[in-house]
């Protein structure tokens, strides 16, 4: 009864849609025997549908191919290089594989996207990156601005009335006052000399 029920549901499966994250699915997938003098072949054909809002590359395809007891016996893949199917459109596709078992022992076969690539526009970001950006230009500039905040506050509290720096200040000033006035008293002692000594 379960063996029935599994063969069932494969043969139902059998070239119907399988969805994935990537926005894409199979759709219309059918298989077909061949056998040649030397040699058998499996042959898929299909359809890529992209039910996304972004371009699709790189897309990989699995087939894999099951007996009437729905076990596994024989897998296919194939890379669509240089493929890009646009939001909305499909694109055909072709798997060929060599046969490993006799014709009778295929039954159906399951066709998936097992890899794809979403061509995302940069300026289109996921709330996510976005929050996950603002995080990180956040922790950037913090160090920064803490140490500007820093600076300015010693700026102002050595710039400030009654500071070490204001106080150098004045001391300075005086110095070159007194020197003036030490100058000013040289120059009348050296003119009375002067004086003195031309009488």
């Amino acid at each position: 009864m379960l063996r029935t029920f599994i063969l069932f549901c494969l043969l139902f499966m059998s070239g119907s849609l399988f969805a994935d994250s990537y926005g894409g699915e199979i759709v219309d997938a059918k298989y077909n025997y061949r056998s040649y003098s030397d040699s058998s072949y499996l042959f898929t054909i299909g359809h890529v549908q992209n039910n996304g809002e972004y371009s699709l590359e790189n897309v990989t395809i699995e087939v894999q191919f099951f007996n009437k007891n729905g076990e596994v016996i024989d897998v296919a893949n194939k890379f669509l290089y240089g493929t890009t199917i646009a939001p909305k459109e499909k694109a055909v596709f072709k798997v060929q594989t060599l046969a490993a078992h006799e014709k009778e022992l295929y039954a159906s076969q399951k066709v998936r996207i097992l890899d794809a690539k979403q061509d995302k526009p940069c300026n289109k970001r996921d709330p996510k990156e976005k929050s996950g950006f603002i995080s990180e230009l956040i922790g950037m500039m913090l160090p920064i601005i803490i140490f500007f905040a820093i600076f300015i506050f010693l700026m102002r509290k050595y710039q400030g009335k009654g500071s070490g720096q204001e106080r150098l200040i004045n001391l300075m000033d005086s110095q070159v006052e007194l020197i003036k006035k030490q100058n000013g008293e040289l120059s009348k002692i050296a003119d009375a000399i002067t004086k003195k000594n031309n009488k």
